[in-house]
Protein backbone atom coordinates (compact mmCIF):
# COMPACT_ATOMS: atom_id res chain seq x y z
CA UNK A 1 0.00 0.00 0.00
CA UNK A 2 1.29 3.64 -0.64
CA UNK A 3 0.61 6.75 0.84
CA UNK A 4 0.82 10.53 -0.79
CA UNK A 5 -0.33 13.34 1.41
CA UNK A 6 -0.86 17.10 1.40
CA UNK A 7 -2.53 19.69 -1.35
CA UNK A 8 -2.43 23.36 -1.24
CA UNK A 9 -5.47 25.56 -1.88
CA UNK A 10 -4.14 29.32 -1.97
CA UNK A 11 -1.58 29.25 0.96
CA UNK A 12 -4.09 26.87 3.81
CA UNK A 13 -2.87 23.41 3.75
CA UNK A 14 -5.10 20.91 2.53
CA UNK A 15 -4.04 16.85 2.87
CA UNK A 16 -3.95 14.15 0.55
CA UNK A 17 -2.43 11.22 0.71
CA UNK A 18 -1.90 7.62 -1.14
CA UNK A 19 -1.31 4.45 -0.75
CA UNK A 20 -0.48 1.02 -2.37
CA UNK A 21 -0.46 -2.57 -1.48
CA UNK A 22 -0.62 -5.72 -3.29
CA UNK A 23 -4.20 -3.62 -3.27
CA UNK A 24 -2.98 0.40 -2.92
CA UNK A 25 -4.42 3.52 -1.35
CA UNK A 26 -4.98 7.25 -1.67
CA UNK A 27 -5.73 9.40 1.34
CA UNK A 28 -6.97 12.74 2.00
CA UNK A 29 -7.64 15.14 5.05
CA UNK A 30 -7.87 18.95 5.10
CA UNK A 31 -6.06 21.81 7.03
CA UNK A 32 -8.10 24.52 6.88
CA UNK A 33 -10.24 24.35 4.03
CA UNK A 34 -13.81 23.91 5.29
CA UNK A 35 -14.51 19.90 5.16
CA UNK A 36 -17.54 20.64 2.82
CA UNK A 37 -15.91 22.90 0.57
CA UNK A 38 -13.61 19.91 0.27
CA UNK A 39 -16.02 17.50 -0.42
CA UNK A 40 -17.04 19.41 -2.96
CA UNK A 41 -13.37 19.85 -4.59
CA UNK A 42 -13.18 16.53 -4.46
CA UNK A 43 -16.19 15.42 -5.50
CA UNK A 44 -15.79 13.91 -9.16
CA UNK A 45 -12.35 12.23 -7.95
CA UNK A 46 -13.46 8.75 -7.91
CA UNK A 47 -14.78 8.94 -12.04
CA UNK A 48 -10.86 10.67 -12.85
CA UNK A 49 -9.08 7.52 -10.71
CA UNK A 50 -11.27 4.79 -12.55
CA UNK A 51 -10.53 6.00 -16.15
CA UNK A 52 -6.88 6.70 -15.37
CA UNK A 53 -6.83 2.27 -15.10
CA UNK A 54 -8.81 1.73 -17.87
CA UNK A 55 -12.40 2.99 -19.28
CA UNK A 56 -14.09 -0.83 -18.35
CA UNK A 57 -15.21 -2.30 -15.01
CA UNK A 58 -13.34 -5.12 -15.99
CA UNK A 59 -9.58 -3.55 -15.86
CA UNK A 60 -10.85 -1.82 -12.43
CA UNK A 61 -11.03 -5.07 -11.06
CA UNK A 62 -8.18 -6.46 -12.79
CA UNK A 63 -6.24 -3.60 -11.11
CA UNK A 64 -7.95 -3.41 -7.95
CA UNK A 65 -8.17 0.43 -7.78
CA UNK A 66 -11.16 1.90 -5.49
CA UNK A 67 -11.68 4.95 -3.93
CA UNK A 68 -12.81 5.09 -0.70
CA UNK A 69 -13.81 8.87 0.62
CA UNK A 70 -15.36 10.53 3.73
CA UNK A 71 -15.91 14.13 3.09
CA UNK A 72 -12.41 15.83 2.50
CA UNK A 73 -10.40 12.84 3.43
CA UNK A 74 -9.97 9.51 0.66
CA UNK A 75 -7.99 6.42 -0.01
CA UNK A 76 -7.42 4.90 -3.01
CA UNK A 77 -6.53 1.56 -3.38
CA UNK A 78 -4.89 0.05 -6.29
CA UNK A 79 -3.24 -3.82 -7.22
CA UNK A 80 0.75 -2.50 -7.24
CA UNK A 81 2.70 0.51 -6.61
CA UNK A 82 3.06 1.00 -10.39
CA UNK A 83 -0.12 1.52 -10.90
CA UNK A 84 -0.46 4.50 -8.11
CA UNK A 85 2.73 5.67 -9.25
CA UNK A 86 2.28 5.58 -13.31
CA UNK A 87 -1.40 6.03 -13.31
CA UNK A 88 -3.31 6.99 -10.55
CA UNK A 89 -1.16 9.86 -9.29
CA UNK A 90 -0.93 11.33 -12.30
CA UNK A 91 -4.59 11.49 -12.72
CA UNK A 92 -5.25 12.26 -9.17
CA UNK A 93 -2.43 15.37 -9.94
CA UNK A 94 -4.10 16.80 -12.74
CA UNK A 95 -7.67 16.31 -10.91
CA UNK A 96 -6.39 18.75 -8.69
CA UNK A 97 -4.24 20.87 -11.06
CA UNK A 98 -7.24 22.14 -12.87
CA UNK A 99 -8.75 23.26 -8.99
CA UNK A 100 -5.73 24.80 -8.09
CA UNK A 101 -4.80 22.17 -6.01
CA UNK A 102 -1.50 20.21 -5.46
CA UNK A 103 0.37 17.39 -3.75
CA UNK A 104 2.32 18.50 -1.38
CA UNK A 105 6.03 16.15 -2.66
CA UNK A 106 7.19 17.15 1.18
CA UNK A 107 4.57 15.03 2.72
CA UNK A 108 3.79 12.36 0.01
CA UNK A 109 5.67 8.77 0.80
CA UNK A 110 4.73 5.56 -0.76
CA UNK A 111 4.36 2.52 1.81
CA UNK A 112 2.99 -1.02 1.70
CA UNK A 113 0.18 -2.55 2.91
CA UNK A 114 2.65 -4.28 5.26
CA UNK A 115 3.87 -0.73 6.90
CA UNK A 116 0.40 0.59 7.22
CA UNK A 117 -1.17 4.07 6.85
CA UNK A 118 -3.56 6.08 9.33
CA UNK A 119 -6.72 7.14 8.44
CA UNK A 120 -9.71 9.29 9.61
CA UNK A 121 -7.67 8.30 13.09
CA UNK A 122 -7.01 5.16 12.45
CA UNK A 123 -4.32 2.80 11.40
CA UNK A 124 -4.67 0.12 9.00
CA UNK A 125 -2.06 -2.46 8.44
CA UNK A 126 -1.41 -6.65 7.77
CA UNK A 127 -0.14 -8.46 10.17
CA UNK A 128 1.18 -11.69 8.95
CA UNK A 129 -1.62 -11.45 5.86
CA UNK A 130 -4.40 -10.95 8.77
CA UNK A 131 -5.67 -6.65 8.19
CA UNK A 132 -6.44 -5.06 10.91
CA UNK A 133 -7.47 -1.90 12.03
CA UNK A 134 -6.60 -0.11 15.17
CA UNK A 135 -7.01 3.21 17.19
CA UNK A 136 -4.04 5.08 15.52
CA UNK A 137 -1.14 6.31 17.71
CA UNK A 138 -1.80 10.11 17.18
CA UNK A 139 -5.47 9.48 17.86
CA UNK A 140 -4.25 8.14 21.37
CA UNK A 141 -1.65 10.86 22.06
CA UNK A 142 -4.17 13.31 20.97
CA UNK A 143 -7.22 11.93 23.30
CA UNK A 144 -4.44 12.09 26.47
CA UNK A 145 -3.24 15.21 25.59
CA UNK A 146 -7.32 16.75 26.01
CA UNK A 147 -7.57 14.70 29.18
CA UNK A 148 -4.63 15.96 30.36
CA UNK A 149 -5.41 19.51 29.82
CA UNK A 150 -8.93 18.87 31.43
CA UNK A 151 -7.16 17.46 34.34
CA UNK A 152 -5.03 20.34 34.43
CA UNK A 153 -7.61 22.76 34.34
CA UNK A 154 -9.98 21.52 36.87
CA UNK A 155 -6.91 20.78 39.71
CA UNK A 156 -9.86 23.00 42.14
CA UNK A 157 -12.69 21.49 40.53
CA UNK A 158 -14.97 19.11 42.44
CA UNK A 159 -14.97 15.56 41.62
CA UNK A 160 -18.67 15.64 39.84
CA UNK A 161 -17.48 18.42 37.66
CA UNK A 162 -14.40 16.90 36.34
CA UNK A 163 -15.89 13.86 35.73
CA UNK A 164 -18.99 15.74 33.61
CA UNK A 165 -15.60 17.38 31.87
CA UNK A 166 -13.58 14.24 30.72
CA UNK A 167 -16.84 11.94 30.00
CA UNK A 168 -18.02 13.30 27.08
CA UNK A 169 -14.73 13.35 25.68
CA UNK A 170 -13.26 9.76 26.83
CA UNK A 171 -16.59 8.10 25.55
CA UNK A 172 -16.43 9.85 22.30
CA UNK A 173 -13.21 8.69 21.60
CA UNK A 174 -14.35 5.17 22.78
CA UNK A 175 -17.37 5.04 20.77
CA UNK A 176 -15.71 6.07 17.53
CA UNK A 177 -13.21 3.04 18.24
CA UNK A 178 -15.36 0.43 19.48
CA UNK A 179 -15.54 -1.46 16.15
CA UNK A 180 -12.29 -1.79 15.25
CA UNK A 181 -9.52 -3.88 17.40
CA UNK A 182 -9.05 -1.69 20.13
CA UNK A 183 -8.77 -3.63 23.47
CA UNK A 184 -5.79 -2.83 24.14
CA UNK A 185 -5.59 0.61 23.63
CA UNK A 186 -8.60 1.09 25.51
CA UNK A 187 -6.66 -0.62 28.69
CA UNK A 188 -3.52 1.72 27.93
CA UNK A 189 -5.97 4.48 27.99
CA UNK A 190 -8.02 3.63 31.40
CA UNK A 191 -4.46 2.89 33.50
CA UNK A 192 -3.34 6.34 32.32
CA UNK A 193 -6.15 7.97 32.63
CA UNK A 194 -6.60 6.50 36.16
CA UNK A 195 -2.92 7.41 37.04
CA UNK A 196 -3.66 11.25 36.22
CA UNK A 197 -6.95 10.99 38.47
CA UNK A 198 -4.92 9.61 41.04
CA UNK A 199 -2.52 12.15 41.19
CA UNK A 200 -5.14 14.59 41.13
CA UNK A 201 -6.81 12.92 44.03
CA UNK A 202 -3.45 13.21 45.84
CA UNK A 203 -2.93 16.58 45.30
CA UNK A 204 -6.68 17.40 46.48
CA UNK A 205 -6.22 15.42 49.24
CA UNK A 206 -2.70 14.66 50.01
CA UNK A 207 -3.25 13.49 53.68
CA UNK A 208 -5.78 10.78 52.71
CA UNK A 209 -4.79 7.36 50.85
CA UNK A 210 -1.33 7.52 52.64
Amino acid sequence: MFIFSPLCFARRNFSASIASRPSSVMLAATGEISPVIANMTLDGLEAAVDASVGPTQRARRRFKVNVNRYADDFVVTGVSKEILEQNVLPAVRQFLAVRGLELSEEKTRVAHIADGFDFLGQNVRKYGGKLLIKPANKSVKALMEKVREIVRQHRSATQTNLILQLNPVIRGWAMYHRHVVSKSHFTSVDAHIWQLLWKWAMRRHPTKGT
